[in-house]
């Protein structure tokens, strides 16, 4: 609904029945329509976070930079084959949704750190939520500018920072 309409233009009626549900089923799980795209916000976070892949560094430093890039790619596509939900969502409420993004990603994140032998000088919950938010809020700019910087440079800043962040050899 949100390739053709505002979310100022979509009324519940309209979601209800192109969803195919009650009114009360739809007040059953949500309070307004506001909450609703924020959890459509959050979904779409936590799947960008899934084209994170942290495993073993491969004995090829290039390698490595090239799984990091293509991570990094395949989620900056994603972030940006769905702007037609992002420019709809108030930024107040995308920053509600990565708030959430990060307390979900976290989990994951540490276990992939543990994965290829990351042992940080710090409780590894305070790396996590340090890169994670940094990542996020990074997506963010990116989206509050229009997507003002094309998806293979960003990825390679990504890339870069990453590798600078985890003190990794290239």
């Amino acid at each position: 609904m949100l390739k053709d309409a505002t979310l100022e233009d979509i009324t519940i009626i309209s979601l209800v029945k192109e969803s195919k549900i009650t009114r009360s089923t739809f007040y059953t799980y949500y309070h307004d329509k506001y909450e609703l795209f924020e959890d459509l916000f959050l979904y779409i976070c936590i799947n960008a976070a899934e084209f994170i892949q942290l495993t073993n560094i491969p004995a090829d430093n290039e390698q490595w930079l090239a799984l990091l890039k293509t991570n990094y790619t395949d989620t900056l596509q994603f972030l940006y084959d769905h702007q037609h939900v992002f420019q709809q969502i108030a930024s107040k409420s995308r920053l509600s949704a990565i708030r959430k993004g990060i307390e979900l990603s976290k989990d994951e994140f540490i276990y992939r750190l543990e994965q290829f032998n990351y042992h940080p000088a710090i409780n590894k919950e305070y790396v996590a939520n340090f890169f994670l938010s940094g990542l996020f809020m990074t997506y963010e700019l990116w989206i509050s500018n229009n997507y003002d910087v094309p998806i293979d440079e960003l990825s390679i800043q990504l890339t870069h920072l990453t590798v600078a962040y985890f003190n990794l050899t290239i």
